[in-house]
């Protein structure tokens, strides 16, 4: 007789199963978004820089799961590779909303106001309106910087092979700092800290982080996605203006410069910046940017 039951109490004890599985499912679904975050956060390593910026962005904008995991990577992987404390600002243009987007990681002290268009998960553009990004921040009144006169380092994540005859990042006054990701000559053209212009580096295509380096008061060196595309040897540094840095434009004309991310800060090593390329890169990639 038992034998003659035995599928039957099967099929009870897979119904049953499958209600606990159903009820487990809807109650996932039902949970608030903060913890479905938390669940979503379950294998990342989650350093204390993370949430104290995620605190900040979800006061501006409820981020998706996709962002939170992308930003806790972002950060703490530059937090494990030595990189993070080199930042005075570093800021994502590529992101869930243009409010975020504005925010500085590092810390709460430089919030960027923007003049230009914003695109979701691509960043800022000036479509020829002359539209900027004031950063905020200004070396000279920034109280224990890491951008010095002979240690700093800007960056630009530039999103089009375009030409443009106005700086994509540079300090207000569009001297002694500024990139120029491909001039109309072809050339990438970078100053940082630098006294008088220097010769570009030619570039095929200039998407992606172009970077400028001052490792001293007579060295520095240029980067494209984390390869270095030439070095200066003999660039005699220069104070820097006491002014904030801008990003898109800062001369008052209108351009085709468009950002997903931007970085001001120390110097940084060859190792540093390869690092910082490889976390930004894995970023850009989860929010979608090519």
């Amino acid at each position: 007789m038992r034998g003659h039951y035995r599928p039957y109490y099967e099929k009870v004890l897979l119904a049953i199963a499958g209600c606990l599985l159903a009820l487990f499912t809807l109650a996932c679904f039902a949970l608030p978004a903060q913890a479905q975050r938390s669940l979503l956060l379950r294998d990342s390593v989650v350093c204390p820089q993370a949430p104290a910026f995620l605190a900040r962005a979800n006061a501006i904008t409820a981020l998706d799961g996709t962002h939170t995991i992308a930003y806790t990577n972002l950060i703490c992987g530059l937090v494990a590779d030595g990189v993070w404390p080199k930042f005075d600002v570093l800021m994502v243009f590529a992101t869930q909303s243009s409010g975020v987007s504005l925010l500085n990681l590092t810390n709460a002290t430089y919030s960027a106001t923007s003049t230009a268009t914003f695109t979701t998960d691509r960043g800022w553009f000036d479509s020829g309106v002359f539209g900027s990004i004031l950063t905020n921040f200004n070396p000279i009144a920034a109280v224990g910087p890491q951008f010095t006169q002979n240690s700093a380092h800007i960056s630009f994540w530039n999103l089009l092979n375009a030409t443009s005859t106005v700086e994509a990042l540079g300090d207000s006054n569009h001297s002694v700092n500024n990139i120029f990701p491909k001039f109309s000559d072809n050339n990438l053209y970078v100053r940082v800290n630098d006294a008088v212009a220097t010769g570009g580096f030619a570039v095929g295509d200039p998407r992606g982080v172009v970077l400028e380096n001052r490792s001293s008061s007579t060295a520095r060196q240029s980067y494209l996605n984390g390869v270095s595309v030439g070095t200066y040897g003999a660039s005699t540094s220069t104070a820097p203006n006491a002014i904030s840095f801008e990003a898109l434009s800062n001369t008052g004309a209108a351009s085709s410069n468009s950002g997903a991310a931007i970085s001001i800060g120390g110097n940084l090593s060859p190792t540093d910046v390869t690092n910082f390329y490889n976390r930004l890169r894995t970023y850009m990639t989860a929010v979608g940017v090519p």
